[in-house]
């Protein structure tokens, strides 16, 4: 019974009554009596006349169907249900798609079948199947497996040793986070001035609270604003609110604040009183690796794509290999098939067996390396890579159709002999290289001029600057020429500076530099020309900089509108030779090194091709 409300009122429950009419108002009997209910409703017992009730009811399912449906499966339907199957798809657990048993049904159909067929009728699953899961589950630090290399490493840039796939939980971050650098950066925007006048009014983006009146953008914003601020770091100026302890200043890859601990008594301390000194970011180390390179030489040799592939699983040590087979407890014997006197790694299945040293043997440029004992194929790579690029080329291929004679001599077969492996890479090349001409044979546009050093329109000289790294130091360079417009070299400067924390932060310094060597030799006119795009648009842009190298950026504006009149301009490398040279002969400077009136003796010739623009 329910007592119907009053204005503002709920509706009043009160009770129910059983089936012999009892009046029931305790909440527990009266749960008991809707679970009866229920249960009940649909239940009945001896019904009457139930025959004549069905008697209309058509019958859809015949006795042959319903034999039909309660039968055993058969082995025909396990070889139709596998003929049905897409043939590379649905690879199984020891990797053999369909086509495999498709092509060898006749072989490996009857286990298959019997297996088949004892879990469908009987209900008996084989604990070999169990047993193969287990094994492929990847254990330990070893990741690179025969095929499967881990996601997280193909999404690793392609010069990183990965495919460079997205993952696109982290582009999506990406993405959100460039719309919260334009809410710090741009804050004349419309999206900048919406934002801030309802989520942040007193303040920035990043004094601002989670608000429950939040849009679903506006927590998206607010998640990805974490990600600027992991990487965010302070700008060192003058250092005097930057606290050395508690706050990120150092330009580091892997860490951005001091690690050991500090004194109690320092906690406050600012990087201005620590340093008095100091102006500027703090210097970052700088050091190339061989794994970079070697990616690079992969993904940029003219062979077919399958190749290059091959190459990156050779890396990455993922090719199926008897050791690679065996470590996963798929095979119970190591040992090379072909030679059965060592165990078959990838070095071995492609360079160090004695079946293929015939192929290896006809290469006299080989020679030397062959002498020496590979523990891997990175370094074999890395020594094969000091040669030429074609060679490089054809010992990729090579390797590659080792590898495929490989397989086939594993499946019984025809190949070719060993000796014409040499010959048939060349040959695959060859053709490889011609139809790519003759895909590619399409009229072009006309290729662009070569930028050119151009003599100054708007002043009577122009300064042109170039920053160089050195890999093998943790130094870089410094090189600026200052022409008339004749294109005669009034001046050159060469010095050598420790390396900053970036290549942009070098370039920056090098435009620095530049106006100040105008400036000391009293210019008040110039065009400064450097090839650094990013550097040149830092400088012409009249907004506030917030990058790294930003304080370089606003100090070389400054220097600038010392003079009378400047410009800043971009030309391509190809138009900046000179100063380019220079920067690199820094490296042999032990103090800045400054001509008047001439430049070295190799770069006459460039400034004479110059003058004559």
């Amino acid at each position: 019974m329910a007592v119907p409300p009053n204005a503002g009122e709920e509706t009043k429950f009160l009770g129910l009554k059983d089936e012999e009419r009892v009046w029931r108002e305790d909440k527990a009997e009266v749960a008991a009596l809707i679970m009866q209910n229920f249960n009940n409703i649909f239940r009945t017992s001896l019904p009457e006349n139930i025959e004549e009730a069905v008697a209309h009811v058509p019958n859809l399912i015949s006795q042959e169907m319903n034999d039909t449906l309660i039968s055993d499966f058969t082995a025909k339907e396990v070889e139709l249900a596998l003929k049905q199957m897409a043939p590379l798809t649905a690879l199984g657990p020891d990797g053999m798609p369909p086509l495999f048993f498709q092509k060898y049904w006749k072989v490996v159909g009857p286990e298959v079948t019997q297996g088949v067929l004892s879990c469908l009728n009987l209900g008996h699953i084989l604990n070999a199947i169990n047993h193969t899961f287990i094994t492929l589950i990847p254990k330990g630090q070893e990741q690179n497996k025969i095929c499967w290399v881990k996601w997280n490493s193909l999404c690793h840039l392609k010069g990183a040793g990965g495919m460079g796939l997205r993952e696109m939980r982290k582009f999506n971050d990406a993405l959100l986070s460039k719309q919260v650098w334009r809410l710090l950066e741009d804050t004349s925007s419309l999206f900048h001035r919406v934002f801030k006048a309802k989520f942040f009014p007193n303040g920035t983006l990043l004094d601002a609270t989670l608000n429950k009146r939040g849009s679903y953008a506006w927590q998206s914003i607010l998640k990805a604003r974490d990600i600027i601020l992991k990487g965010a770091a302070w700008r060192v100026g003058d250092g005097k609110t930057i606290k050395i302890w508690r706050d990120k200043w150092l330009h580091e890859d892997h860490h951005q604040k001091i690690v050991f601990p500090g004194s109690a008594m320092l906690a406050e301390s600012t990087v201005s009183q620590a340093f008095p000194s100091a102006t500027g970011s703090p210097k970052m180390s700088f050091s190339g690796g061989e794994q970079s390179q070697v990616w690079q030489e992969v993904w940029s040799r003219h062979v077919p794509r399958k190749v290059q592939m091959f190459a990156w699983r050779a890396l990455k040590d993922s090719l199926p290999s008897k050791f690679k087979l065996w470590k996963r407890t798929m095979v119970q014997d190591p040992a090379c098939e072909f030679c059965s006197a060592h165990t078959e790694d990838i070095v071995h299945a492609l360079w160090d067996c004695p079946r293929i040293q015939p192929a290896w043997a006809k290469e006299d440029w080989l020679s030397p390396i062959r002498k020496d004992r590979v523990t891997d194929f990175p370094e074999l790579w890395i020594q094969i890579s000091g040669l030429s690029s074609p060679k490089l080329e054809v010992f990729t291929t090579m390797c590659w159709a080792i590898w495929q004679r490989r397989n086939k001599l594993r499946f019984n077969k025809t190949v070719e002999k060993i000796e014409n492996i040499e010959i048939f890479a060349r040959c695959y090349l060859e053709e490889f290289s011609q139809s790519q001409s003759q895909r590619f044979n399409v009229p072009r546009k006309p290729p662009q001029p070569i930028a050119r050093w151009l003599r100054p329109t708007q002043c009577h000289f122009k300064v042109n600057y170039d920053g160089a790294t050195f890999r093998n130091s943790d130094e870089a360079g410094l090189g600026v020429v200052i022409q008339d417009n004749t294109g005669q070299a009034l001046a050159t400067l060469s010095q050598k500076i420790k390396y900053p924390f970036s290549i942009e932060a070098t370039e920056a310094l090098a435009a620095r530099r530049a106006v100040q060597f105008a400036i000391e030799l009293g210019l008040r006119e110039a065009e400064f020309e450097g090839d650094s795009t990013t550097i040149t648009e830092a400088l012409i842009s009249g907004s506030y900089n917030q990058a790294v190298f930003g304080a370089i950026i606003e100090d070389t504006r400054s220097l600038a509108r010392i003079m009378h009149s400047h410009f800043f301009s971009h030309v391509k490398h190809s138009g900046n030779v000179v100063a380019h040279t220079l920067a690199r002969r820094a490296q042999l400077c032990s103090i800045p090194v400054v001509r008047m009136g001439n430049v070295p003796t190799d770069l006459e010739s460039f400034l004479l091709h110059d003058s004559s623009f």
